[in-house]
């Protein structure tokens, strides 16, 4: 977001010593109220649900900045334009990340331990399936950031977590 009458630098670089002529345009655009979770430290909470049973909420990036934690290995030199969500693994060690786009052009997810680049610990492009995640210790917080490069791919998605909580139970024993 800028500020009306304040002066602003811009840097134009080109990667690995690249260089050449360019042209740079800048346009003022209505604004509009960026979302809570725009960073990581105020993300949205969210519930593991049982299986079939996930109630999905309902994001937007469409008012979202770029996140001031490092780009996700997967899209190393992209634009990120993000929201955060937060949630905690309870007992279940396996659990589906269960994404949509509405009316955003692609959804992409990354999982982090913490607000910082070393808490990254894995992410997906372009997602259409459920993210199947295993192996996550128990009773633990972890972050999903949700993400795709603005602008005219911003919009709206859904998201939602599900895990089988009958993972170990065994059935009681029949009377005869």
């Amino acid at each position: 977001p800028s500020t009306d009458g304040e002066t602003y630098l811009i840097l134009v670089h080109g990667y690995n010593q690249s260089q050449g002529a360019f042209t740079l345009g800048v346009t003022c655009t209505d604004g509009c109220t960026v979302a809570e979770n725009d960073v990581c430290a105020s993300a949205t909470e969210l519930s593991v649900q049982p299986m079939g049973g996930c109630e999905s909420s309902t994001g937007s990036n469409e008012c979202a900045y770029t996140s001031a934690v490092g780009n996700p290995d997967c899209e190393p030199f992209g634009s990120v334009v993000d929201v955060w969500y937060r949630f905690n693994s309870g007992f279940v060690g396996a659990l589906s990340i269960v994404a949509e786009a509405l009316t955003a052009d692609v959804v992409n997810v990354a999982l982090y331990s913490d607000c910082s680049t070393e808490g990254y610990i894995a992410c997906w492009t372009e997602v259409t399936d459920p993210i199947n995640v295993a192996g996550l210790p128990e009773n633990t917080e972890f972050l999903l950031r949700v993400w795709n490069g603005g602008g005219p791919q911003a919009g709206t998605f859904s998201i939602c977590l599900e895990a089988d909580f009958n993972v170990g139970l065994t059935p009681a024993a029949e009377e005869v």
